[in-house]
């Protein structure tokens, strides 16, 4: 009896099952440099402080002194007020738009951006989800460049988001991209990126080619004969 083998095809895709099912770490801020930013919120705080009370309770007791010379102008207080909350809103705000991780979804395309809490300034742990090309650093800019020639970036990055006013930032120090290559072809060129079909994408398409041949050749489906008794 001669025995021969028919080639089968298949597809490889389980090989890859971990890499597209999860997701992968692009960039992660250390821990403690959330420190820095509760710092600044606090400063900004105390700032606002002062100047509220050098407006409403030092003013008024000065200028109720019968000398006119020591007497002082309520604008300055006012003018104090406005810039200390003008520098209370940004420390307080900014905190929102940092980025403490980013993870890119192979499987599904997107990002996965989380930011800090404010006024504490932790990371939070549910982060939000950007279709890959929402959130994209211009290819002209400094840092494109320097991501692309060096392969690496340390500063601050400023990135475009799609239907927001305010960017999104990442201060990058050292160790902290996880994958330089991928971070940049992420958010400087991700329609070069290729779709990665996951596995059960795959087999609902091999099942549909199969029902396609057999209407095609009319084949006919095989069915159990019923049971002897």
């Amino acid at each position: 009896m001669i025995s021969c083998r028919i080639p089968i095809r298949r597809r490889l895709f389980s090989t890859r099952a971990n890499s597209v099912l999860n997701p992968i770490v692009l960039y992660q801020r250390a821990e403690g440099r959330a420190n820095f930013q509760r710092s600044v919120i606090g400063l900004a705080t105390l700032n606002t402080m002062y100047w509220l009370w050098y407006t409403v309770d030092f003013i008024p007791t000065v200028n109720q002194s019968p000398v006119s010379e020591i007497h002082i102008d309520s604008i300055f207080g006012y003018f104090g007020i406005g810039v200390s909350l003008v520098f209370q809103g940004i420390s307080t705000m900014y905190p929102l738009r940092l980025i403490s991780k980013l993870e890119y979804n192979r499987q599904e395309q997107n990002l996965m951006v989380y930011n800090y809490s404010s006024p504490l300034v932790f990371p939070m742990k549910l982060g939000n989800i950007y279709t890959l090309g929402q959130i994209t650093l211009r290819p002209d800019s400094a840092e494109a460049m320097n991501l692309q020639s060096q392969g690496d970036f340390l500063g601050t990055i400023a990135l475009t988001a799609k239907q927001q006013r305010t960017p999104l930032f990442i201060d990058i120090q050292e160790g902290e991209l996880k994958d330089p290559k991928l971070f940049a072809q992420v958010l400087i060129t991700p329609w070069d990126i290729p779709v990665i079909e996951s596995s059960e994408d795959v087999l609902e398409k091999g099942r549909n080619k199969v029902m396609k041949k057999r209407k095609k050749h009319k084949v006919p489906f095989m069915k159990r004969s019923p049971e002897k008794q």
